[in-house]
């Protein structure tokens, strides 16, 4: 996550999808709109600077966005899979490059520590 080449095509990314968010609105289309784990990332920093996420969202978008990350639940049919779906479409009609980029997907549960006994 420290290689600039990375960063700045999150960045990139990062605009594209506030701005599908806002064409949503403008057109009045409800989507759970689902990030890629390189645009998470400059989600979350963005809030790191609660003045500037503020200022840029009310300039951008009129609101400000919430950002809940408590929904973890991806199986068919459930609110982040049929979110994720809608996106990929309207990412892809829009910039024409897929959605999905490598080292930016989820990966699945995170495993379960292990726990080892020391023995003296």
């Amino acid at each position: 996550m420290n290689i600039n080449q990375f960063l700045e095509a999150a960045v990139a990314r990062y605009k594209g999808f506030m701005h599908l968010i806002k064409r949503n609105k403008e057109r009045n289309i409800t989507c759970f709109c689902v990030p890629t784990y390189d645009i998470d990332l400059i989600w979350h920093t963005h809030q790191l600077h609660p003045a500037s996420y503020s200022n840029d969202l009310m300039t951008s978008l009129g609101k400000i966005l919430e950002h809940d990350d408590t929904d973890q639940n991806r199986g068919k049919g459930q609110k982040l899979d049929i979110g994720f779906s809608k996106i990929i479409k309207q990412w892809e009609a829009l910039f024409g490059p897929r959605y999905w980029k490598a080292g930016a997907m989820y990966r699945g549960s995170t495993p379960s520590p292990q726990i080892t006994s020391f023995r003296s």
